[in-house]
């Protein structure tokens, strides 16, 4: 719930990146000092446990944004809130520094932590099925050996058409996206707090009647391919490589 307090913790449940090993036994002494639970996985490890559910259980993210990104799809689904440790080289979504790990931990068992829902979306079509919360990628295939092609996509809105989108690909991205491909194409950056909007970002076109396009929360945005093109969700994992039209 936005802006909610987090009251109730008794395990803490760690996902971390290869070579984090320090960061992982520092929070490790810090939670269990307090006399919590502690259990780590690496990134990509399926979590099992059927104990890791909402209600007493924070999950710790030590790592880069990629960290971060893979981690969400095994925390979301169970509802449960995440604090990202910056151990990589791009951290937007992970900001608490290693060295203010149990400052951070202290404020949250004092239940001094706000719990805010950032926007996700769900992609399908082409073979994807899949939740996000940054962005969904529509690029061009290689036209030759390290030629980028170029690519041309329909795109609706709720069923009405918005325009045709010609050049390097297209963005649909949530406010915490706005940071990624969509900042380097030109768009705005979004506050996340409080924003439930999708824009829709044109990458590398030359068509000047195309702009990026705000839509608000549940509203279905279409892309129909008039070209093969790569389809990616939140950096890459999944992907598939679509035929014209299928989406």
């Amino acid at each position: 719930m936005r802006g909610s307090r987090l009251v109730t913790t008794e395990r803490v449940v760690c996902i971390a990146a290869p070579d984090s090993d320090e960061v992982v036994e520092r929070l490790s002494s810090v939670v269990t000092d307090s006399g919590l639970e502690f259990v780590a996985y690496e990134v990509g490890e399926a979590i099992e446990d059927q104990r890791v559910v909402a209600g007493d259980v924070l999950g710790v993210v030590v790592g880069g944004d990629g960290t971060f990104l893979r981690a969400v799809r095994e925390f979301a689904p169970r509802e449960i809130p995440i604090l990202g440790v910056n151990a990589g080289t791009l951290a937007f979504l992970a900001r608490i520094q290693p060295e203010d790990i149990e400052a951070a931990l202290l404020e949250i068992l004092d239940g001094r932590a706000d719990v805010t829902e950032q926007l996700q979306f769900h992609v399908t079509g082409g073979g994807l099925d899949h939740t996000g919360i940054n962005e969904v990628m529509f690029e061009p295939l290689e036209a030759g050996e390290g030629v980028l092609g170029t690519s041309r996509l329909d795109v609706f809105v709720e069923g009405e058409y918005v325009g045709c989108y010609e050049g390097g690909g297209v963005a649909v991205n949530t406010p915490i996206g706005s940071t990624a491909m969509a900042l380097s194409a030109g768009g705005p950056v979004h506050v996340p707090a409080d924003n439930d909007t999708l824009q829709v970002t044109p990458l590398h076109t030359d068509t000047a009647t195309v702009r990026p396009l705000v839509v608000g929360e549940n509203r279905e945005i279409t892309v129909v391919a008039g070209t093969p093109v790569h389809v990616t969700v939140d950096g890459g994992r999944p992907s598939v490589t679509a035929e014209a039209g299928t989406f």
